[in-house]
């Protein structure tokens, strides 16, 4: 970090030890009060980031909570809110409306009044104009060298190893964010993938609003969305409820006539637990 003098990590912590245990593992939170020891003996910047979920809000959201992390030397934190994704996510660990709410009042409160600065990834999607991703304000780059839009959003078509940060902004999928966004004009909706209509929403708003089906940054993505919705459909076939707000937006976004109107030649087959996708 003294080297190349840009660094400056954000550590992730749920609340006090319990909570952050409950979700990070036992031990966690201990390891992340000996670094911050560390970096405030050594006197190097850091911040925080926190997940704030139904069960942690109140906590993450409390003066005792901000107070011990200002005096263990944070400078800035980051604040998210819990997505469930993919199978067996806990939908129960998203954060109510009220919760939201209450954040929101909360952060802006201890922003105006405490010296710590505070940044809250969904409430404050006023003060940037909406979603911030896809190279418009930020990037994300994983431990494999993907570019992603996001650190919320696992899809690439660019590697850092073999593009540079311009040649992946021109990449179809960075083009795509950059001809659509703001996805909304509600800046209290501003994230494709979680306020606005989910990732399927989105594909679904692309398709019948921007008609950009023909756009190379969305070919991969409609293979991807034709995929999943074709399986929750199978999965409906079996009567099969949702499991997680995906799949709730699945089934209201791609309805089997829906399905049928934007991939008329699409059929799935399933075998065991793999299903074959065949648009010819």
């Amino acid at each position: 970090m003294l080297r190349v003098k840009n660094f400056m990590p954000a550590i992730s912590i749920e609340g006090f030890e319990e909570a952050t245990d409950s979700r990070r593992g036992n031990g966690t939170y201990q390891k992340i009060i000996h670094a911050m020891n560390i970096l405030k003996e050594r006197k190097l910047p850091f911040g925080i980031s926190c997940c704030y979920t139904s069960a942690n809000a109140e906590i993450i959201g409390s003066e005792e909570y901000f107070d011990q992390m200002i005096g263990m030397g944070a400078k800035f934190a980051w604040f998210f809110t819990y997505m469930p994704v993919g199978k067996g996510a806990v939908k129960e660990l998203m954060a109510t409306a009220e919760q939201r709410e209450m954040m929101y009042h909360r952060i802006r409160e201890y922003r105006r009044t405490k010296p710590i600065f505070t940044v809250d990834f969904w409430n404050d999607g006023e003060y940037v104009g909406g979603c911030i991703a896809g190279g418009r304000c930020y990037c994300h780059i994983n431990a494999n060298g993907d570019i992603e839009p996001c650190a919320f959003i696992h899809y690439s078509d660019s590697n850092i190893r073999e593009k540079t940060l311009l040649e992946a902004y021109q990449s179809p999928l960075f083009m795509g964010y950059h001809d659509n966004q703001p996805w909304n004009d509600n800046m209290l909706r501003p994230c494709p993938i979680s306020c606005v209509w989910g990732f399927g929403g989105v594909l679904l708003h692309l398709l019948t609003v921007n008609n950009r089906w023909n756009h190379p940054a969305w070919i991969f993505v409609k293979c991807t969305a034709a995929g999943a919705a074709l399986l929750r459909m199978h999965e409906r076939q079996q009567q099969k409820p949702a499991e997680n707000h995906i799949e709730y937006i699945l089934d209201r976004c791609f309805t089997d006539q829906t399905l049928q109107q934007f991939f008329p030649k699409m059929k799935s087959t399933v075998t065991g637990e793999k299903i074959y996708i065949n648009s010819n």
